[in-house]
């Protein structure tokens, strides 16, 4: 994998939510998705890891031959990548060959 080949360390960060028909609420689970309208603004990327020195790294995943187009789904996802940038991580848009 091309992370491994630049000492990155990467997990899969799978978000959604579940509803839970034993307790009646809804389970959120993913980094930063605390809420439905707070998603729609900020998605955390696929991809959430570790750099050279200590980086945070965010790579957000998209099939090959993939544009950005600006979608609402597309923005939130972009807004959590300059999130990261702005802290000094490591975050795009990665796409598979």
């Amino acid at each position: 994998m091309i992370a491994a080949a630049q000492d990155i360390t990467l997990w899969r960060n799978n978000s959604g939510a579940w509803f839970d028909p034993v307790t009646g609420r809804w389970v959120r689970y993913g980094l930063g998705n605390v809420s439905a309208k707070a998603s729609r603004l900020w998605k955390s990327s696929d991809w959430i890891g570790i750099g050279p020195n200590g980086k945070f790294v965010a790579w957000e995943e998209k099939p090959g031959g993939w544009v950005f187009r600006g979608t609402a789904h597309e923005i939130a996802q972009q807004n959590f990548i300059e999130n990261v940038r702005a802290l000094g991580g490591l975050a795009d848009f990665v796409t598979k060959k």
